[in-house]
């Protein structure tokens, strides 16, 4: 005979279950945004944005060797003035921009779009400073459109 607690256990198994298939994994989160890179074919630092990030020039990478966790972190420096590939992992149109708080010369990457090495045709390599995520339409406003 079936008791209510076994009846209880089953809903909340059955719940949790539910609740954690709904949760993005981490690999399925970093997947959906904008991938950039310090180097030329997504090598060296990397790191992800979901939405927008008006300034580079207060991120800072944790360097992990292998004897330290990233909370005894060394700072390498900051993303700013220093990205050379990126890569759009989303629908969505990315605008990265020169300066901070979105200035200076514009780069549109398309949806799924990406480039492993922004000196070989954009004047910006090593120059992005601020980024945007926007909507599915192509934007304006874009000095050259890449990806």
């Amino acid at each position: 005979m079936v008791t209510l607690r076994a009846i209880r256990s089953l809903l909340v198994g059955f719940l949790v279950v539910g609740a954690l298939a709904m949760v993005p994994s981490s690999a399925q989160a970093a997947t959906t945004g904008l991938k950039f890179c310090l180097n030329d074919n997504y090598s060296g630092f990397c790191d992800t944005r979901q939405g927008y990030d008006t300034n580079f020039g207060n991120d800072h990478w944790c360097y992990y060797n292998g004897y330290y966790s990233c909370t005894d972190y060394w700072r390498w420096g900051n993303v700013d003035d220093a990205i050379s590939s990126v890569r759009n992992y989303s629908n969505r149109w990315w605008k990265l921009y020169e300066h901070r708080s979105y200035g200076g010369y514009t780069l549109c990457l398309r949806p799924y779009g990406r480039d492993n090495n922004l000196g070989n045709n954009t004047p910006v390599e090593d120059d992005i400073s601020s980024v945007k995520k926007l909507g599915t339409s192509r934007p304006s406003g874009c000095d050259k459109v890449i990806g």
